[in-house]
């Protein structure tokens, strides 16, 4: 052969072999390219499961908590509602063969109450009865689903009380002295 024949063949084999190198080197970009795509897509497939995650977990917690949600907005007398609120004590006190009577009624404007579109409703009430009646009340009005907080509470044998020789234990009458709070929206 001859050495023309022999560069030709060997120029031949330099550009294929420089030709499969650029191929090569131009798959390797477009495969990097394609990895770098997966990668992203998948690092934002995790993130959108994360979040539907999330919003599932949120989701449960708010049904959850609607009816804690509600219980506390219940638990609480309307803007209008305090009216009725002592006709209910009243009621609640018949309902006990109880006499009833309001001393004062108050309105106590804390600040951090008051920034929340809230007062404070101070309520002191006086009720004569028998021991049982007395305390069948107190549970009630400790049980009810409005916030109460008793400032303060005293019971004693009333000296309204009739005629001392018809007496018995489970006649005698007693009075209760309640100061109560309750929150009231504004």
């Amino acid at each position: 052969m001859n050495i023309s024949t022999l560069k030709k063949i060997l120029i031949l084999s330099v550009i294929i072999s420089v030709g499969f190198c650029g191929i090569y080197y131009v798959m390797f970009v477009f495969i990097k390219d394609k990895n770098e795509e997966v990668a992203t897509l998948q690092h934002q497939l995790t993130d959108q499961t994360r979040l539907q995650g999330y919003m599932s977990s949120i989701g449960k917690t708010i049904t959850v908590s609607s009816s804690d949600i509600d219980y506390l907005n219940h638990s609480i007398i309307s803007q209008d509602g305090d009216v009725s609120f002592i006709e209910d004590l009243e009621k609640m006190g018949h309902s006990h063969d109880l006499d009833i009577s309001i001393n004062s009624l108050s309105l106590d404007e804390d600040a951090v109450l008051t920034s929340k579109g809230m007062v404070s409703l101070k309520i002191k009430l006086r009720t004569i009865g028998t021991w049982v009646n007395s305390y069948m009340f107190l549970s009630q009005l400790e049980s009810l689903p409005t916030i109460i907080r008793f400032d303060s509470f005293a019971i004693s044998r009333s000296s309204d009380g009739g005629d001392s020789k018809k007496k018995t234990p489970a006649n005698t009458l007693w009075q209760a002295t309640y100061e109560i709070r309750v929150l009231k929206y504004k």
